[in-house]
């Protein structure tokens, strides 16, 4: 974006030298102006605001105005700002709260040009505004709070991974999507499935009712208790013998027509039922086969192009390895463990009340709902395949601790043995569980 870059090095010579800038003294008089940007899918709200020092004008801005969160209006909140930091001699720093996905364009184009630039979190912007006695809230007062908690000294600057890094994260953030959308699926089968047919879940087993052989009965119709009934025994062992590849047949015929003819479910509106099932198991059927299944493929192809070893840890698979790495972004960010703990949201946020004298622990969930989702998962999972895992959660709930303290702690335990497996390009041994 030629014409911000040529703004910034006619307007304000040596911008590029101000990265190296502290800006923990932007209180300086006349150091820097802070452009509190508050963006909108159509509409930003701008705020430049003269960093003199004095926190009673952190809410008078210099200049306010409305630009389109397009090429356009961006050239003209830079030439704007610009303009005003000439004049007092600063620095401009661009501070963008991060809105949805609407800031993300106006802070890629200002990197890349080498301006100064911090984000906010939504949430702080609405506590700075809620010191306010008049309760208005507009484009433009939100963009006063958003440089007036920069000037606080409570922004932060945002990074974006490098390009494999930042293609696995878009990945592996689209699976977890559609795991939920599955889960969610599989969630309406099981509600619907249990008003007509109940019995269902006895005749496969824990875990296999939504199996591929269930799945296909389930397209067919054929988990209604009186389609069951009026089928024959023969036709139903040929289906199950079919969709289970041979595994199954004539046993599993026999019982499920037992169970369907001393079934506890409603006769009524089995046939809609039925049908509804049979729409949410072909969905099923086409996000695995033709969404996830290619998906993941892609995903694997490029964890081979990153150098890990996660695939070591017992019970860490393809997803929860994609998951760490896509949600670390770049491991050289971080300098300690508590870093990565903290960037995945398992950090204690301790809190002790007045009014109580007990001292409660909660994880902070500060950081991405994702990475959280994926550890948690791949959590349980390595637990499932390793003993010493097992007995270290057993203590947790032995000592008291309900199963999400005990998982939580196995999580942020994980996340530190991935962690330390990436740093050090190592694989995994049983010893870092000490």
């Amino acid at each position: 974006m030629q014409a911000i870059g040529s703004i910034l090095k006619d307007i304000i010579p040596g911008i590029s030298q101000a990265q190296g800038l502290d800006l923990n003294e932007a209180s300086a008089p006349h150091k820097f102006i802070a452009v509190g940007i508050d963006p909108g899918k159509k509409r930003c709200g701008v705020a430049i605001v003269d960093a003199t020092g004095d926190p009673q004008a952190y809410l008078k801005p210099v200049k306010e105005f409305m630009i389109s969160n397009d090429r356009k209006g961006l050239n003209r909140m830079v030439y704007e700002s610009a303009s005003v930091a000439r004049k007092l001699h600063a620095h401009p720093v661009f501070v963008c709260e991060a809105t949805n996905v609407y800031w993300k364009p106006i802070y890629w184009h200002l990197h890349k040009q080498g301006a100064i630039i911090q984000t906010v979190n939504p949430l702080q912007t609405k506590r700075a505004r809620g010191t306010r006695m008049r309760k208005t809230a507009t484009d433009k007062i939100d963009a006063r709070f958003v440089a007036k908690v920069f000037l606080m000294g409570e922004a932060h600057q945002s990074k974006f991974p490098p390009p494999q890094w930042a293609e696995l994260r878009e990945l592996e953030r689209l699976m977890v999507f559609f795991d939920r959308i599955l889960s969610g699926l599989k969630n309406r089968i099981h509600a619907t499935l249990y008003q007509s047919f109940p019995e269902w879940q006895m005749a496969f087993g824990k875990g296999r009712h939504l199996a591929t052989t269930a799945l296909d009965l389930m397209q067919r119709e054929l988990i209604s208790p009186h389609r069951l009934i009026q089928i024959s025994t023969d036709e139903l062992a040929g289906v199950i013998h079919k969709a289970s590849h041979g595994r199954l047949g004539l046993e599993r015929a026999k019982e499920l027509k037992e169970l369907a003819e001393g079934t506890f479910g409603i006769s009524l509106a089995q046939d809609g039922r039925s049908f509804a099932v049979s729409l949410l198991a072909q969905t099923i059927s086409f996000v695995e086969q033709q969404i996830l299944k290619p998906l993941m493929l892609r995903i694997e192809d490029l964890l081979s192009q990153i150098d890990h070893q996660l695939l070591t840890i017992k019970g860490v698979g393809i997803k929860t390895a994609a998951i760490f790495l896509g949600e670390l972004g770049n491991p050289h960010w971080f300098q300690r463990t508590k870093q990565v703990v903290a960037w995945f949201g398992l950090d204690p946020s301790a809190k002790l009340s007045a009014r109580s004298r007990r001292l409660t622990n909660h994880i902070s969930k500060a950081g991405s709902k994702y990475a959280r989702y994926g550890m948690f998962n791949g959590a349980l999972s390595w637990m499932l395949f390793n003993p010493q895992v097992k007995a270290l959660y057993m203590n947790k709930r032995s000592r008291g601790k309900c199963h999400d303290d005990a998982l939580c702690y196995i999580t942020a335990k994980l996340v530190r043995i991935c962690w330390a497996i990436v740093r050090d390009n190592r694989p995994y041994d049983p010893a870092m569980l000490n």
